[in-house]
């Protein structure tokens, strides 16, 4: 089964004649066209001497447009990987002074998902609870990406930061019938405190046999190493360390004594 694809593509047409007559009405939408890589003279020590040539880029003279032509036919098969080729139109390419216009080749590309990090076929996403949910168990369910509808439960504790991973619901391999993996890291969504009533207590509701929506978000913090997937300790990465009165101290009489220096 192929998904068919409609899409427009983005030519530059070379308007003919529109430098000599820029006003004219045909040259209404038409712009500078991109810069041209030409062949300039190398000089030599001598006057009028010419050692060779070098190519630099140098702005068009000419007068261009952009037209947005549909793009139909393109088939995307199912498991279709990042580069993958869809399809090629020829005489297809932009329309530049002095030169034909070539063939477009049409590849896939993933798109950022909102829910999921996307890492070869598996899906990294991240779970989020609520403290009760997190000490008594929950039930989840949640629509997925393919039409079907995902669900997660679990009688005992969830510590914040374990990883659940859901078997053959990630992405189709392009061969095989095989598929990926869902990785859902848990994480605890602690209450607001009440800014009126800081020292309110917070009452945590018991388990319920009901089922909940799930909140899925996309997990950002994901390194890869030598093939290998790491999840990055962000905070580590912006914790900020209290400084000691001691160190304040000697902070305070460094400053002290290069004050005196410049007296």
């Amino acid at each position: 089964m192929v998904l068919n694809c409609r899409n427009y593509y983005l030519r530059i047409k070379y308007c003919k004649g529109c430098r000599g007559e820029p006003d004219a009405p045909e040259c209404a939408d038409c712009g500078d066209c991109p810069p041209e890589i030409r062949q300039v003279p190398i000089m030599g020590p001598f006057p009028g001497m010419v050692v060779g040539t070098q190519e630099k880029e140098v702005q068009s003279s000419e007068k261009c447009k952009v037209l947005k032509l549909p793009v139909q036919g393109l088939k995307i098969p199912k498991g279709a990987e990042e580069a993958a080729f869809l399809g090629s139109q020829q005489d297809f390419g932009g329309q530049v002074p002095g030169r034909y216009p070539g063939s477009v080749e049409f590849r896939a590309t993933l798109k950022e998902d909102k829910d999921y990090h996307v890492n070869g076929r598996d899906l990294y996403g991240v779970l989020h609870l609520t403290p009760s949910e997190a000490i008594w168990g929950f039930k989840k369910e949640w629509p997925h990406f393919d039409g079907t509808q995902l669900s997660l439960s679990r009688s005992t504790s969830a510590p914040d930061g374990s990883t659940v991973k859901i078997r053959n619901k990630g992405l189709k391999h392009s061969k095989g019938k095989n598929r990926g993996d869902v990785y859902l890291r848990l994480k605890i969504d602690l209450p607001k405190a009440n800014k009126e009533n800081p020292d309110e207590t917070i009452v945590l509701s018991p388990k319920t046999d009901r089922t909940d929506t799930a909140k899925i978000t996309r997990e950002s913090d994901i390194d890869y190493r030598e093939g290998e997937v790491w999840r990055r300790f962000t905070e580590a990465e912006t914790v900020r360390y209290k400084k000691s009165k001691k160190q304040k101290e000697q902070e305070g009489q460094t400053g002290k004594a290069g004050q005196n220096q410049e007296l």
